[in-house]
């Protein structure tokens, strides 16, 4: 199998679903800088390619958003020790998972990220968008919503930690400015193992940069 191939492949099996525009900025992140068209059309021949093999699916979310592709079953798949996604992601929960997506690019390109788990509940109440292993434990929480859950999540992270005595930072990723002000008031009475920091932001950071440091209140 082709190396471009197996990176893929491996890419997927650490994010579930993720972007053809996505894989390009985590492949080939110099080409990408340069012009981010060369890789992008690279990783489209190459996914469509590996559909062909049947080792990978695709889901279509309508125009003007980009298509998610995920690992299928499959003996070759298996024989890597990979798992595919056990279902899609919803039309409603596109906007979210992307965005964790994003974050998971960002990271692993910081070459810092030694593991990472999707939705794995850890105690009751409890479910990380994603977990990191980034220089220890990190709990990561994208909010993209209406809804200020910041202060409501952190309360319950603070009652784990007072249960388990479990080392960890959490880290809370927010989409729009005024998340980032409420959200940074409501954390102000915690230690500086939660943190705050717009998503934009945190995503255009260079990798070389990207630490737990750079996310802070």
């Amino acid at each position: 199998m082709l190396e471009a191939y197996e990176r893929i492949l491996k890419a997927l099996s650490w994010e579930k679903w993720m972007s053809p525009k996505q894989l390009a900025r985590l492949l080939y992140p110099d080409l990408y800088r340069e012009n981010w068209r060369k890789p992008y059309d690279r990783i489209i021949k190459n996914v469509q390619s590996l559909r062909q093999k049947d080792l990978l699916r695709y889901k279509d979310y309508g125009l003007g958003k980009d298509n998610l592709w995920a690992l299928k079953p499959h003996k070759l798949i298996q024989e890597f020790g990979y798992t595919p996604p056990k279902s899609e992601i919803h039309t409603f929960k596109y906007e979210h998972e992307k965005a964790c997506a994003d974050v998971f690019v960002t990271l692993a390109l910081s070459g810092k990220l030694y593991g990472w788990e999707q939705h794995k509940k850890i105690g009751k109440n409890i479910i990380p968008d994603r977990t990191a292993d980034f220089k220890g434990t990190v709990y990561i929480e994208v909010e993209m919503g209406s809804q200020d859950k910041i202060r409501q999540k952190a309360d319950a992270y603070k009652r784990y930690f007072q249960d388990t005595r479990e080392q960890f930072n959490v880290w809370f990723l927010v989409k729009q400015q005024w998340q980032y002000d409420s959200g940074l008031e409501s954390l102000r009475d915690f230690p500086s193992h939660y943190s705050i920091e717009l998503l934009d932001v945190f995503n255009k950071l260079d990798s070389s940069d990207t630490s737990s440091d750079t996310v802070s209140e």
